[in-house]
């Protein structure tokens, strides 16, 4: 599928929010389902992820996309990260520019809970996710407005934030 004809199909879940669920294979098309919950979200996004990979956080479009969110301070980002020594701060605008925003926070995943917590998602709002068991591709569901899983993992990110520590990255 073409990128723009992917976004489009984001677009269109997330308008109708019926509950549809469709499979993501690939970090380009995990990369287009962040930027377009940026772009649509009227509350915030969270994220809980293993590695806070690149080719999907880091990615033009999606970084501009989180810009243009940030710039409205009613609307927030809250990342969880699990391996922080896997990221390269030196060139990612979440560790930098971003990080110095109030409606900017990130945190690192207890030592305690990093075992048991083996998915990565992200979650728009209360109205829709991507969720991935944690594997080496970027396999996984998404869907907006399916209600049942949507609230559990954000009951799972609300219990696993509070618990979770600031992140502990040098200044960049």
């Amino acid at each position: 599928m073409q990128s723009e004809t992917y976004k489009q199909k984001i677009d269109r879940m997330i308008r109708e929010s019926t509950g549809e669920i469709i499979l993501n294979g690939t970090h380009e098309h995990a990369a287009i389902i962040l930027e377009r919950m940026f772009a649509h979200a009227s509350e915030s996004v969270r994220i809980l992820t293993r590695k806070f990979d690149p080719r999907t956080y880091c990615v033009p479009e999606t970084v501009a996309a989180a810009r243009s969110m940030l710039t409205d301070r009613k609307l927030s980002i809250m990342v969880l990260v699990e391996e922080i020594d896997s990221i390269n701060s030196e060139h990612n605008p979440y560790l930098g520019e971003f990080r110095k925003l109030e409606n900017f926070q990130i945190k690192e995943v207890a030592d305690q809970l990093k075992s048991p917590v083996d998915v990565n998602f992200a979650l728009m709002d209360e109205r829709g996710y991507r969720f991935e068991r944690d594997q080496s591709g970027a396999t996984a569901v998404v869907s907006f407005g399916e209600k049942t899983l949507t609230h559990r993992l954000k009951r799972l990110f609300d219990d696993v934030w509070v618990t979770s520590n600031d992140l502990r990255l040098l200044a960049v």
